[in-house]
């Protein structure tokens, strides 16, 4: 079912929802599971922004601009055990609340949505959605740093895949953070092996917020499938991998894409809001026979600062918030991008004249017209 009923979808963009929809994975894990998935559109689909998204994507921060040539899709699946069922297991991808109402929901959140505001950077929104009101507010270019700013109210904080806590997602990779935040900024390609979507997600998440305020020049798919319509494109040997940063499930990909040259596999993080305890997690991180860590043949060019892995680990020691942690390795990543960016942008204005030699009634220069080559004819 698509509501409204006004938006069409090509085969291969159903095809992809459908599975992208459901975990790609072997394991046994009951409960609630949310992650998220991106998708190209096709040309067919693919539209132009209206004047008001297009005026939020030219005003936001570079990593919260929207690209009209891809979709997102956001999911909450449910798997419990169920003898009557032939597959043993009651699984939906579904929100809680088309459970108790039925398909009048989602025609009660579209019409919600239809009444939100235009996104404007930097303003806060109140936006109504089945009888609660979410609280947040848009980023925008003049921002400090999210974690410089204490929040008005943390019950009101909506957070976006973009601000997720880092430290909580990467956990397992703080020593190697360096080493990721290069891969990230030179766009390598990268695979992230988990052993649930949620896990698999968040990491692309948290991975390409490594670098801001920059954006993440390369393509990334939160989570990927074997079934998606270009698998055969990620995982062909006939050529080099492609600049995309994948999220992947299926023990299948630890073959398939054997080649690429960076592999993360993260910690596991535990499932938030189950209604039963899970199963397999174990087994499944077994399957991917790999302890967490960064496999890559990469040799970083900056040294190690061992002086972050203390202060997170003393963190650890003393039961620091999450928060607090997440916001510490965010400032040292900051720090280390605008020590890189600091000497190019003195360079780029080294290249541009001075403002006393700009004039609106000087003379402008023409260029030279080009003369096409004279053609010889053969009688």
């Amino acid at each position: 079912m698509i509501y409204p009923g006004d938006r069409v979808l090509t085969e291969s963009e159903r095809s992809n929802v459908c599975y992208l929809s459901f975990p790609d994975s072997n394991s046994g894990v009951m409960g609630n599971v949310q992650f998220s998935f991106r998708i190209r559109s096709s040309a067919c689909t693919a539209a132009a922004l209206p004047p008001a998204l297009l005026h939020y994507t030219t005003t936001c921060p570079p990593p919260d601009q929207i690209d009209e040539g891809y979709m997102y899709g956001y999911v909450y699946f449910r798997q419990v055990k169920d003898k009557t069922l032939k597959r043993g297991y009651f699984q939906k991808v579904l929100a809680p609340e088309y459970f108790d109402c039925g398909a009048a929901s989602i025609e009660a959140a579209c019409h919600n949505l239809d009444q939100w505001p235009p996104p404007v950077p930097g303003e806060a929104l109140a936006l109504p959605l089945l009888g609660q009101v979410l609280h947040t507010r848009l980023p925008c270019t003049a921002d400090k740093p999210a974690f410089l700013v204490a929040p008005i109210s943390p019950s009101l904080n909506v957070p976006t895949p973009n601000q997720v806590q880092v430290f909580r997602v990467l956990s397992g990779l703080v020593c190697q953070v360096q080493l990721l935040w290069e891969l990230v900024l030179t766009a390598e390609p990268l695979v992230v092996m988990a052993a649930t979507p949620t896990t698999a997600s968040n990491t692309v998440h948290a991975l390409r917020s490594l670098i801001a305020p920059l954006k993440y020049s390369g393509d990334f798919r939160p989570f990927f499938t074997i079934h998606d319509s270009e698998f055969k494109e990620y995982t062909t040997r006939t050529t080099a991998p492609p600049n995309v940063m994948l999220g992947v499930t299926n023990p299948f990909f630890a073959k398939t894409l054997h080649h690429w040259p960076h592999v993360v596999r993260p910690l596991e993080e535990p499932l938030n809001g189950s209604p039963s305890k899970s199963k397999g997690g174990r087994k499944q991180l077994r399957c991917l026979d790999h302890k967490p860590g960064v496999y890559t043949k990469f040799r970083p060019h900056l040294q190690p600062d061992k002086s972050l892995s203390k202060v997170v680990m003393r963190g650890v020691q003393t039961n620091r918030p999450m928060e607090v942690q997440s916001a510490l390795l965010r400032r040292h990543l900051l720090e280390l991008t605008q020590s890189f960016m600091i000497p190019l942008e003195r360079y780029v204005a080294s290249l541009m004249p001075l403002h006393r030699n700009i004039s609106p009634y000087k003379v402008r220069i023409m260029s030279v017209p080009h003369a096409p080559a004279p053609q010889h004819i053969a009688l």
